[in-house]
């Protein structure tokens, strides 16, 4: 059975990217364009998800900037949801974010490469734990 994956993502190029490679190698995805959208789908899911991997800064409207630590912190709260493995991606990842993303449980924050291996890599490893 297909592992099933949620991805964040407000820019939606880069959203279908992710989840056409994370279709490629075989997960079963289903796509956010930001925080609000993707609690909305987790809540209304019968089967939880096994992953999420979502944008640290995802903008919702013009000046509205919802991102994936507060996404961790509102999932970990959740019923099911205590130990998935969350992956964060970002351009940049400082000290002072991954203490923030470690604080909520986030299981990893990686570098966006445009090929997403690192991400891909990351949630293969946190799934295979």
């Amino acid at each position: 059975m297909k592992k099933r994956v949620l991805v964040a993502e407000d820019s939606p190029t880069l959203r279908r990217i992710v989840a056409n490679c994370l279709k490629k190698a075989g997960f079963e995805v289903e796509q956010a364009s930001d925080e609000v959208e993707a609690l909305r789908i987790i809540r209304s899911t019968r089967t939880p998800f096994d992953a999420i991997l979502a944008d640290l800064e995802m903008r919702k409207e013009k000046d509205i900037i919802t991102n994936g630590i507060s996404l961790a912190q509102c999932v970990r709260r959740m019923d099911g949801y205590q130990f998935t493995p969350i992956i964060i991606m970002d351009t940049v990842c400082d000290e002072q974010t991954k203490a923030s993303a470690q604080q909520v449980g986030v299981t990893d924050l990686v570098v966006k490469d445009y090929s997403f291996a690192t991400a891909l890599r990351a949630l293969q490893a946190a799934l295979a734990k």
